[in-house]
């Protein structure tokens, strides 16, 4: 780390401060699990249990919060998304079905779609009742689109956007009794039972989770800033709060966003920030393209070739 980013963990970003000459970072690994494939994306349940796919060849994997490999299962279908349902299943979705798996046991129940072609999927989440929310690339190849699937794999309804997916999508988000998705750059807000409460032009909504202090208001990467979100307009969100956390960095995987108590964690391709919540000041920066979510004692979870790790790093005097 350099001088910037050492003042920033310790919340002194803009200080001018001597630091001790023997101030030394020290990492250390919780646990490590090695694993004979590479895996793509990744969750974390409230207990910090680890849950990893991979897209081809598709397998899921579980590891318990103390590093114990739990279950392993193969899907005979290519994952395009994944995320842990509100009913307490883990799910990871296809163009064709999905796979609706025990998160104890590992047992997996398959959801075959029908009546309805997609091209591909771009984000997946779960309400309480095992209602399937996708955003997806229409069967033309021309837009994205907004599904609803019921847990037998029919199609509710679904909602065009009529904006090219060229311009993409990414973020959606069960809050309450809305959905909430992010495409082409803007974002739309769902009943879920269907219908299109408003639509925010120019806010987009990475990695978007719930306040967890309150269902009307939610935090997101938006562009280059770590945002909170008043969703309870009637005609679109407004921002309450935002600060920066770019540094010139691009996202090759979706960023991972996680609240802590008074904090707010946010992973970037790049960098992993720690934001103080009663003044959106950014109090921790870290430079480690490997970091890949953050469980709930602030440590990190780290994806590399084959290797899976928990790791803590903190700063002491020698």
């Amino acid at each position: 780390m350099n001088l910037t980013e050492v003042l920033a963990a310790h919340g002194l970003s803009g200080k001018k401060i001597a630091l001790p000459k023997d101030l030394v970072e020290v990492d250390t690994i919780v646990w490590e699990t090695s694993n004979s494939v590479s895996y793509d994306l990744i969750n974390l349940d409230s207990s910090d249990d680890v849950y990893l796919a991979k897209k081809t060849d598709s397998e899921v994997k579980k590891i318990r919060s103390h590093g114990v490999v739990a279950w392993t299962v193969p899907l005979d279908f290519s994952i395009y998304a994944v995320c842990i349902g509100q009913d307490g299943y883990y799910y990871a979705v296809g163009t064709k079905k999905a796979a609706k798996i025990n998160m104890t046991t590992g047992a997996v129940t398959t959801i075959t779609f029908s009546g309805f072609n997609l091209v591909s999927v771009y984000h997946v989440a779960v309400d309480v009742s095992g209602n399937i929310y996708m955003s997806c690339q229409d069967d033309t190849y021309t837009y994205i689109r907004a599904y609803k699937i019921l847990p037998a794999g029919t199609r509710a309804w679904l909602y065009d956007s009529g904006i090219t997916t060229a311009n993409g999508s990414s973020g959606i988000c069960v809050i309450s009794s809305y959905l909430y998705v992010n495409m082409g750059g803007d974002m739309y807000k769902f009943m879920l039972a269907g219908g299109l409460v408003w639509s925010g032009r120019g806010f987009g909504m990475h990695g978007v989770i719930p306040d967890p202090l309150d269902i009307n208001r939610a935090y997101a990467l938006n562009g280059g800033k770590f945002t909170r979100y008043d969703l309870s307009g009637a005609s679109g969100p407004t921002i309450l709060n935002e600060t920066s956390v770019d540094l010139g960095t691009s996202d090759s995987f979706s960023p991972y966003l996680r609240v802590i108590g008074d904090f707010g964690y946010l992973t970037r391709n790049v960098y992993w920030y720690k934001i103080r919540l009663s003044d959106f000041k950014v109090v921790g920066i870290r430079g480690d393209n490997k970091i890949r979510a953050i469980a709930s004692d602030s440590s990190f979870i780290i994806l590399d070739a084959g290797v899976v790790r928990r790791i803590k790093y903190r700063y002491k005097i020698k």
